[in-house]
């Protein structure tokens, strides 16, 4: 799958940072601390890298219960 100018901005606590590829950990440890986590702008250029993005969101978003 390719992945052409992907660009996704997302808040990620370091909690998540065990579990993420290579990738999200570079650019979390060259990102700014702000707030309780940072906002990483991750460019998509991988299955690896889109799976990470899954999972943050899964994380941020909470499931509603009925």
């Amino acid at each position: 799958m390719l992945f052409s100018g992907i660009c996704v901005q997302l808040f990620v606590n370091i909690i998540y940072l065990p579990q993420a590829s290579s990738e999200i950990q570079a650019l979390f440890a060259k990102t700014r601390f702000a707030a309780g986590g940072r906002w990483l702008m991750i460019p998509v250029t991988s299955e690896r890298v889109l799976d990470d993005v899954k999972n943050l969101i899964q994380i941020r978003v909470k499931p509603k219960l009925r």
